[in-house]
């Protein structure tokens, strides 16, 4: 199947750029979860959804604050429309054309692999459409505010997760100061002999570093390294390195302390606290293991609402899906034998359609009330009481509300109200096969088997269509 080639054009600036996407659908919003990300103001967060075979092109307006355009003229939410390569789409001044054809590999929207990289720089300010690659930024605040989950200080971990550390444990209840005193004083010469060497060492190698140009002083301190194992891991060492503008990360050794600062921010680490490898790597481990839990947990409401309403929801499962536990979670996104960014793409998109479910829960529920409401509106209840009085020889709905048949009127209004407002039937109308329509048209799919609720209300007369993707 041919790749769908996206132009985005700022018709103020004159600007275009292009992506192309292999897989449908490809949602299009401010999100950061979305595949086509377009980062202004008066883009939605969840703004649309595209979807793509074949044969067609369907674009789907999420609800969305500004809405689209199509020729000028702003389409109705929720209601797929086919576009071409001439189609006039615009989202406020951003005109946007859809097409099927062969592209380059360097087309493809950048794939979103992590929201954090030792080794890659945060990436800069981009133009007003950027791709989803979601790179940590940690002065950006919307990220650092998405993207982290730590745990309050005092805040205990669930049940299960705490783990005693060295750290934890009480202090002897009594030392013996003499022998204390005495190992201080038989150390203490070869410690002040090993700084002074220390020192010299470090002399030595910014003198010898800094001779070297600026670009072959990276590949240097590589073979350096190499010959010295250690020395990356000192800190003074790396901090010499980031006086010659060489950045630590690409030795392939990181610091626990810079690893929890870029990652938390410089103010999570309390001044004068000493961070190891062990306790950050915990730390790390008991907010994975928590999020993994809560993706579960997610995941299992999700389906499980699916199955109460006879919605097909997951269209393409993989591990994910079938994880009972938190466990099983990171046993998959862990699995060192296999490409770990193709696993963390495949949570992401988990995480996408999580939140596009909210989308279209909403969107479905507003439009199964706009069935219900419009079954008892005064045009059908005056539409289906005309009929029956110009049967009888009688005059319009103002005529009867003013003769002695007004009471007939009520009463079939109150009858039809009383069934709407019963349990069973309320729940039908908005939950009915209105709501499964525009719920697919956010998330695309299909119905399993006729709703109940298609019966005598099921699809009011004259009231507006709405056509579930693929069916």
């Amino acid at each position: 199947m041919l790749p769908l080639l996206v132009r985005i054009t700022n018709t103020q600036t004159g600007e275009t750029e292009h992506s192309a996407f292999a897989s449908s659908p490809v949602r299009i919003g401010r999100n950061q979860l979305n595949e086509l990300v377009l980062n202004e103001p008066f883009v939605s967060q969840w703004h649309a959804v595209v979807r793509f075979d074949e044969h067609k092109v369907r674009y789907v307006d999420l609800g969305s604050t500004n809405g689209t355009t199509l020729a000028g003229r702003r389409l109705a939410r929720h209601v797929q429309v086919e576009v071409d390569p001439q189609s006039d789409l615009r989202i406020g001044p951003l005109q946007l054309s859809f097409a099927r054809a062969q592209v380059t590999p360097d087309m493809y929207a950048a794939p979103r692999t992590t929201i954090f990289s030792l080794n890659t720089a945060a990436a800069g300010e981009g133009s007003a459409v950027t791709n989803a690659t979601m790179m940590f930024n940690p002065n950006d605040p919307a990220t650092l505010e998405q993207h982290t989950m730590f745990l309050q200080p005092g805040q205990a971990p669930p049940p299960g997760m705490a783990r005693p550390t060295a750290r934890d444990q009480p202090p002897p209840s009594a030392v013996d100061m003499q022998q204390l005193f005495g190992i201080i004083e038989q150390t203490k010469p070869y410690y002040q002999q090993y700084r002074q060497a220390w020192t010299q060492v470090l002399g030595q190698l910014r003198a010898q570093l800094e001779r070297v140009p600026g670009p072959h002083r990276e590949a240097m301190v590589l073979v350096l390294c190499q010959q010295l194992p250690q020395l990356p891991k000192e800190p003074e060492f790396r901090q010499l390195l980031r006086t010659l503008d060489i950045n630590p990360a690409a030795l392939g050794e990181v610091d626990p302390a810079e690893w929890v600062a870029r990652l938390g921010g410089q103010d999570s680490i309390p001044p004068g606290m000493q961070i190891n490898t062990a306790l950050a790597m915990e730390r790390v481990g008991m907010l994975l293991e928590s999020f993994s839990q809560a993706f579960v947990e997610l995941r299992k409401g999700y389906e499980q609402f699916g199955e109460e309403m006879a919605l097909q929801l997951v269209q393409d499962r993989n591990p994910l899906h079938d994880a009972q536990n938190a466990k099983d979670v990171l046993r998959y996104v862990l699995d060192w034998s296999v490409d770990g960014s193709e696993r963390t793409r495949e949570l992401t998109r988990a995480f996408a359609d999580l939140a596009l479910h909210q989308v279209a829960l909403l969107s479905g529920v507003m439009e199964g009330i706009r069935s219900m409401l419009y079954g008892v509106s005064p045009q059908q209840l005056s539409g289906q009481r005309t009929a029956a009085l110009a049967k009888a020889g009688g005059g319009g709905f103002l005529e009867s509300i003013f003769n002695s048949r007004k009471a007939g009127l009520w009463k079939s209004y109150v009858d039809r109200h009383q069934s709407l407002v019963e349990e069973d039937r309320f729940s039908r109308e908005v939950f009915g096969r209105n709501f499964a329509r525009a719920y697919f048209m956010v998330t695309g799919g299909h119905l399993q088997g006729q709703d109940p609720s298609e019966g005598q209300y099921g699809q009011a007369p004259g009231a507006p269509q709405m056509p579930g993707y693929g069916q």
